[in-house]
This record gives C-alpha cells, sequence and structure tokens, in this order.
C-alpha cells in the first residue's frame, strides 16, 4: 500500500515538479538520467514519509488526507507554476472569499477526482490484514531502510549532480507535492504559534534626517511584488488590506511596465 501509494503520487501529482526539472537540466549532459534519479528520490523520500502513516488504524485516514493535500496542491502548482511554501500557506489563510473565487477554475475539480476521490475509494475498499505490533514495526523499517538506502545509492552515482542541485536549485525542490506542502503547514504553524501573543517590535526607529540638513530627504519605498493593484485599499479595494500605510502621507502607483498588476508606495 505505502508503495503503491507513493508511486500514484510522485507520477501523477508531481508535473510542475518534473516540467520545471525538465526545462532546467533536459539539455545537460546526462540531463533526463537525472531528472529521473530526481523522480526515484521523490519517490523514496514519499515512501519515508508514508511509511511514518502506515499503521493500521491510522493508515486510510492519513493517507486519504495526503492524497487531498497532493490533488489541492499539485491543481495550484500545475495551473500557476508556484510553490506552496509558508508565504503561500500566509496567502491562503488571508485571503477571503471573492479572492479565492477568482483562482477556482473547472479543473480542480477534476483533480480532486482523479488525484484524491478516486484513490481514496480504492484504498478505503482494500481490507487490511491485521500484523502484530512488532512485526509491522520491523517492516516499516525495513522499507524505510531500503527507501533511504537506494536514495543514498544515487547520491554516491551521481555525487556532482546532486551537490549542486541542492546548493543551487532550491526552488525546484520546493515543488515536491505533498512532502512540501505538508512542510510549509508545519512550520506555518510553527511560526505562528511562536509570534502569537508577541509585541510588535518597530524597525528602524534611527532612520532620521538631521534637522539642520536640508539637502537630503528619507524615502521608503513599499513595493506590493505579486500583490495586484485593484487589491489595494488605497486604490479603492472595497477590503481594507492597507491598514498602516492609510494612517500616513503616501503615494500609491501602479507599474505600468508590470501591466497594472503591481503597486508601489512611496512614504516620504
Amino acid at each position: 500500500m505505502v508503495l503503491t501509494s507513493a508511486l500514484f503520487i510522485t507520477l501523477f501529482a508531481n508535473f510542475a515538479f518534473f516540467r520545471n526539472l525538465y526545462a532546467t537540466f533536459a539539455s545537460a549532459p546526462a540531463g533526463t538520467l537525472h531528472v529521473f534519479s530526481l523522480g526515484v528520490a521523490l519517490f523514496c523520500i514519499t515512501v519515508v514519509f508514508l511509511s511514518l502513516f502506515s499503521f493500521r488504524h491510522l493508515l486510510k485516514p492519513a493517507f486519504m488526507l495526503f492524497f487531498l493535500v497532493a490533488a489541492v496542491s499539485g491543481y495550484f502548482m500545475d495551473s500557476y507554476n508556484v510553490v506552496i511554501d509558508r508565504e503561500m500557506i500566509l496567502n491562503a489563510v488571508s485571503t477571503d472569499l471573492a479572492e479565492t473565487r477568482d483562482l477556482l477554475a473547472p479543473q480542480l475539480a477534476l483533480y480532486l477526482a482523479l488525484l484524491f476521490v478516486l484513490p481514496s475509494v480504492l484504498l478505503w475498499r482494500i481490507r487490511i490484514r491485521p500484523a502484530s505490533a512488532g512485526r509491522a514495526l520491523l517492516t516499516r523499517l525495513a522499507l524505510m531502510a531500503a527507501a533511504l538506502g537506494l536514495m543514498v545509492s544515487q547520491a554516491l552515482v551521481f555525487g556532482d549532480f546532486y551537490a549542486s542541485f541542492i546548493r543551487e536549485h532550491k526552488v525546484l525542490r520546493y515543488y515536491a507535492n505533498p512532502v512540501t506542502p505538508l512542510y510549509s503547514v508545519y512550520t506555518f504553524a510553527r511560526k505562528r504559534h511562536s509570534l502569537a501573543g508577541g509585541p510588535v517590535q518597530p524597525l528602524g526607529q534611527d532612520a532620521k534626517i538631521p534637522p539642520g540638513d536640508i539637502n537630503r530627504e528619507l524615502m521608503i519605498m513599499v513595493v506590493g511584488e505579486t500583490a495586484r493593484s485593484d487589491r489595494f485599499s488605497l486604490n479603492g479595494y472595497e477590503r481594507e488590506t492597507n491598514p498602516e500605510l492609510k494612517t500616513k502621507p503616501v503615494t500609491s502607483f501602479t507599474d505600468v511596465a508590470a501591466c497594472g498588476t503591481s503597486t508601489a508606495v512611496a512614504v516620504p
């Protein structure tokens, strides 16, 4: 069950992962072989991850949750070529229903049907034979050791490539589904918990212009980056998205070069 589920997720929920790998390495010497090796590594990582939850009463609900995460994450990564990191999780929990509707499409239902509903139904119908706790633990440990051993052997064979991949292609690793989205949820929850109830500390209070200096002025530029200009309350959006900036004497303008999709705010 672990091997079948890991293979299914690796092959069908990681199109963005393999697409970006192929675009990066296909033209390099032995590029296709390296992409295949990374696919095997992702399969091994998924096997290890699923093995942690593959005990009798936990397996089915845990795996169904992983199918759901893989389906939703796969849809957004395949459709918008984004990575589900901690910042993306923050964006997701901070948005509203109107903004969410803009991102939904009929393709999401197809992803849910094929990557979540179908494997979940098949999984639910399978009868799992009970085994003693000792035998179950030994089997899982053997499976995890085999997966880790295969990963290590690949790293030894393609040592230079893996060293370069780990050092220079961090973003590509973020496309691993569903390991990265689940890890991002964990780090997001951990970060929010550590900041909960903590006081807000002002920064840059020493950035001041001496009263006698009339030849220089201090300017702070706040760039909206991927935020759309029509989602800034400074630009007329009905939802209050800039509560702090509106209290300042700011000038908000749209970046024409970005086709009207981003906003810069100048704070004198």
